[in-house]
């Protein structure tokens, strides 16, 4: 994910705290180029393997010490994943990742990088964190490293929880209520 750490002066990760400081940033491997980028430059493999790793696990860690039960969280997460499976054409988060092709691919992290520091500057930490959520799972399926799947898989499932708990809500005709009605003499 494109994904802006946050730092605070005791050197303790923080997302969206106001008046911490830009320490680095998540990268992901474009599909399109194949290469690892950053606004520092390109990443070697075990690097990025590193940073993936770090990020998966605090965001696990986040979400088993309770986030994962936090309402609006889950709103986020949920909304975020049917807006998007839904313009692409996709019945789930699952089926996403299997077939997003290389450019969907791209776009993707570029569009949670792009709203994840948008949301950064306007402090909402929460947005960041669903965003993070999503990231981390797409980019889950190009990692390769056994001991990450069980934390992958929860993550999967948390995202489809969310997503299946969203329901569009349709638009209904309006009604006559017929209490409201008028009465009328024969």
């Amino acid at each position: 994910m494109c994904e802006t750490l946050m730092c605070s002066r005791s050197n303790r990760p923080s997302f969206g705290e106001p008046g911490a400081r830009r320490l680095w940033t998540f990268a992901a491997t474009s599909q399109t180029t194949g290469r690892r980028q950053t606004s520092m430059g390109t990443l070697e493999m075990d690097e990025r393997d590193a940073i993936f790793r770090g990020r998966l696990i605090a965001v696990m860690t986040a979400l088993n010490g309770g986030e994962a039960r936090d309402a609006a969280l889950r709103r986020l997460v949920g909304g975020y994943t049917h807006r998007i499976t839904r313009e692409l054409g996709v019945r789930s988060w699952a089926e996403l990742k299997r077939r997003a092709d290389p450019a969907t691919y791209d776009s993707l992290l570029a569009l949670f990088e792009r709203e994840s520091a948008r949301m950064h500057a306007e402090g909402d930490a929460k947005g960041v964190r669903a965003l993070e959520a999503l990231a981390l799972s797409l980019i889950a399926r190009h990692q390769k490293q056994a001991d990450l799947v069980p934390g992958v898989s929860f993550l999967d499932s948390f995202i489809d929880t969310c997503a299946g708990a969203v329901r569009p809500v349709a638009r209904a005709a309006p009604t006559r209520h017929p209490a409201r009605e008028p009465l009328r003499r024969r």
